[in-house]
Parts: C-alpha cells; structure tokens; sequence
C-alpha cells in the first residue's frame, strides 16, 4: 500500500491517529467522514501481519454493518465461521458460532486503512509517532519516517491513541502506562501452510491446556493462522515452537500442520489503564487494556471502541472540555469493560486445569450449554 506524499504535509490536524489498526483505522474514517483533518501515522509497512488469531465475531460484523462498512469483510475475501472445536483432557467438542468469519489482519487492517484515506484521511506507514508537549489548545506530536529517516512535528487539536499493547507513543508520559496482570500470558503467532492438517474452512480448532491453549484457522488465502496465549513460565524452559508444538500434539490437534521457527510474539497480553484518556486524548482498542481473547473479542472491542469514541473527539475538535474525559471513562467501563470481564473470567477457568477439564466434559456431554456463553461474546457493544 503506498502512502500518501509526506513531502505537503500540513503542520495543523484537527485529529492525529497513531495506530492504523482496526480501531485507529475506524475512528479516522469516521473522522474524517464528518470533514475534519485526520492524519493517520502507523509505524509498520503495509500490508503487514500481526500475531492475531483472525476471527471477526459477530460482535464485529455487526458493528462494521453499523458504520457502512458491513460488506468490507467480504469484499476482501473472507471466510463464514460455523463452528469451534475445543480439544483438552482426552475429549473434542464443538460448538457453533453465530455469524462470524475469518479475514487474515492484512487484508483486514489494509482494507480498514483504503476505506480511511476514501473518506479523506492522510496515512503515513513506516513512521514513528511519539507524544510530544501539550499546548494551549493542541498537542505536538513528532513523526520519525523509518526509511527516509526524516523527524518533523505536528500540531493537533485531538489525539488517539491506538497503537497496541506496548506500542511506546506516550513513552514519555507515563501516567498514561498500563499496569499488567501478574500472570499475563504472552501471545505467539504464525502462519503455516497446513495443507494436510484436516482443518476445516470456517472452523476453528482450540487446544487447551494447563500452560495455555492454541488456536488454529484456515484463512482465505488456504494458509493456517495459528495463535496462542501461552505461560510466561512455559517460555522460561522451552522456545515457542516447541511450546505451540506440545500443546497440540498433547491434545491430539496436530495432525500434519508444520510448526517452524518464524513465530512472532507479543508483549504480555492482559494489562489495563488507570485511565483511558486525558486532556485532548483518547486511548482506544488494545492501547486501551486488553484480556487474552478466544474467538475475535479483541478486533470487537476496538472497533467499537472508536465508534463509541467518534462523538466524543468530534466535540473535543469543536470546543475542549474535561467533562469530555469523564464521559469516555464512563462509556469504556460501561461498554468495553464489563465485557472484558467476562473474558477475564473464562480465561482464570481456563488456566485452572480442573477446572477446565470439568467445562470441557459438560460441553462434550451437553454441547447446547455453551450457547448463552456464545451468544453473550458475540453480543454488539455499539447499541444501534
């Protein structure tokens, strides 16, 4: 994907979005759809991979629907979901699931980014963002291109920020740092080719077991997407492929898919923020606290994130006022939060091998209880 020309950029945004991710790449093609200035900087080339395992929730799709970009998914290729299939303790159980599908995140986040720059966004891939000093009535922000090596400032009347776990934008303000959990578990990602793994398209297959679980995908293109959540510990003792590699095979889910070395991992997953904002600044999706995922709670949780955050920076860019940071706390709690604590809640389940066993062995004996779980997870954050 090409950038926009860097060599005419204005020195004064409106908004500057550091993060072209789902939830930077939303909040700037909805800014930028109600005619605002909307500079959009990420530090990756794209199209770029990220460790994620690629499923889109119905949560998801129905908050795309929401903004007019319901069809994106589809016209980038992507994959129905029908069903999950958890494997542990000696048993299989699978479980359908509504309305999802699978989109790898290049094709994702590119098509996020195209639809951004048509509603007038400027993009800048492969340039480093760092909060600088607060004026009277903007932010400094200074931009570092990767390749031309070039360092300039800009000035703008609102910030988000959308840059990920540990992405280092407001390295220099730490009271916006997040705190993480002491037994966070660190994500692991690749792509394998998979042709003989006996994954089904649009299924999703998840072993789990007592040093983390790993699940797989067959994305649009025919490659596997296979992503963990795994114990520090484990790490401390073994590398990550022979990590990913015991935890299938001890759960009878290898079945063919090679697991080589080009595994790329994540900071420690399950962290959160004191506060998700401040004067002239919005944190949103994961730079705003995040929990180990299973099935696309992540990409729902940060695009509805900056559709619930839009109002909100289109008032900030019109007049500034502190009640605008109290509303956005209230609202992330409120909507985002509490269903952070549902998957809170499954994950400490999860990490509990009796526990796990003992869900495990109801669902394989009465798969049809999983469904108000199921349906509480794909539930829309953004009421319509």
């Amino acid at each position: 994907m090409r950038a926009d020309p860097s060599a005419d950029l204005r020195e004064r945004w409106d908004v500057v979005v550091v993060g072209a991710g789902p939830a930077g790449s939303t909040a700037a093609r909805l800014l930028a759809a109600r005619n605002l200035a909307v500079l959009l900087v990420d530090r990756a080339e794209f199209p770029r991979h990220k460790v994620c395992g690629s499923c889109l929730n119905h949560a998801v799709l129905q908050a795309l629907n929401g903004i007019g970009e319901g069809q994106t998914p589809r016209q980038m290729g992507a994959v129905p979901l029908t069903s999950i299939e958890l494997a542990g303790s000696g048993r299989r159980v699978r479980v359908p699931l509504p309305r999802g599908c699978v989109l790898s995140r290049s094709r994702l986040d590119s098509g996020l980014v195209a639809n951004a720059r048509m509603a007038g966004a400027r993009f800048l891939p492969s340039t480093v963002a760092v909060l600088g000093e607060e004026g009277p009535d903007h932010w400094t922000v200074e931009l570092q291109h990767k390749i031309e090596d070039e360092t300039r400032q800009v000035r703008a009347r609102v910030v988000i920020c959308a840059d990920g776990l540990d992405g280092g934008f407001l390295k220099r303000h730490s009271e916006y740092a997040s705190v993480i959990a002491p037994k966070s578990r660190i994500g692991l990602g690749l792509l394998a080719e998979g042709a003989h793994s006996g994954l089904e398209r649009g299924q999703i297959r998840m072993a789990v077991d007592p040093v983390g679980y790993v699940g797989a995908v067959r994305l649009e293109d025919g490659r596997v997407d296979v992503a963990a959540a795994v114990d520090r510990t484990a790490l401390r003792h073994c590398g990550p492929a022979e990590v990913i590699h015991g935890i299938l095979a001890r759960n009878g889910c290898l079945e063919g898919l090679e697991i080589g070395d080009s595994i790329r991992g994540t900071p420690a997953l399950t962290r959160r923020h004191c506060v998700h904002g401040g004067p002239r600044l919005f944190l949103l999706g994961d730079a705003a606290g995040y929990v180990e995922p299973f099935t696309g709670e992540g990409i729902a949780w940060a695009v509805s994130s900056a559709i619930l955050a839009a109002p909100l920076v289109i008032r900030a860019c019109r007049q500034w006022s502190p009640a605008l940071c109290r509303e956005w706390e209230e609202l992330y709690r409120r909507r985002i939060g509490r269903r952070q604590s549902t998957i809170r809640l499954l994950a400490a389940i999860l990490k509990q091998p009796v526990l796990s066993r003992a869900v495990i062995f109801v669902l394989w004996g009465l798969p049809w209880s999983a469904r108000p779980v199921v349906t509480r997870l794909n539930r829309p954050v953004v009421e319509r």
